[in-house]
């Protein structure tokens, strides 16, 4: 039997239990003044008019048997963050953008002089699957074993471009993906960031 436990002042819940003693929160949401667009708030990227932060947690049940460790092939974006968590037979990756030394790649970068004879978001994408296999080799596990896909674009227009790379990487595989727009990502110039879960297998 499953509960589900309300979180103060966000009319959400989260539901303790499930694999690996794992618990999952969609936490707190915070408002923000109400707006007359009653469809999606442009400016923070939320489908809720009036909504400002969204935290989505995972955490560890404190009286289960699974224990987390840290896996770091792949040093994470900020000072005190983590890329890579593995908690039981699942591996969390959060956060992967096409970084390299504090700022984006170069191949990810458009080139003005010539702005179409390049797809920079594919290149973008490759250095993040990269990133992801690395992490998932540390791990025992490979890319092809993801449950969860979150994609993050600044322009959902890159979505198809991005789609056949991911073929490319999984040689085809139907892919768990949830392909998402906001409205601003963390570093420069960037068209996306990614989180992953991945299996890992006995």
């Amino acid at each position: 039997m499953q509960a589900w436990i309300p979180c103060k002042g966000a009319g959400l819940s989260a539901r303790p239990g499930g694999h690996s003693r794992i618990s999952r929160g969609l936490g707190t949401v915070f408002p923000r003044p109400a707006r007359d667009d009653h469809h999606r708030d442009r400016d923070t990227g939320f489908h809720h008019a009036g909504v400002a932060h969204r935290i989505n947690t995972i955490a560890l049940a404190k009286s289960g048997k699974t224990a987390k460790q840290v896996v770091a092939p792949i040093p994470p974006l900020f000072q005190g963050a983590s890329t890579a968590i593995r908690a039981g037979d699942l591996l969390f990756i959060s956060g992967l953008m096409a970084v390299r030394d504090g700022s984006l790649i170069a191949e990810a970068k458009a080139d003005p002089t010539q702005p179409f004879y390049a797809v920079p978001v594919k290149s973008e994408l490759r250095e993040i699957l990269r990133q992801a296999e690395a992490i998932c080799q540390a791990a025992g596990t490979t890319l092809k074993n993801a449950v969860r896909i979150q994609q993050f674009h600044a322009d959902l227009a890159d979505l198809p471009a991005t789609l056949e790379v991911w073929s490319e990487a999984t040689d085809g595989m139907p892919l768990p993906l949830s392909p998402v727009e906001v409205p601003w990502l963390p570093v420069p110039d960037a068209r996306l960031q990614l989180d992953l879960w991945v299996y890992i297998p006995d």
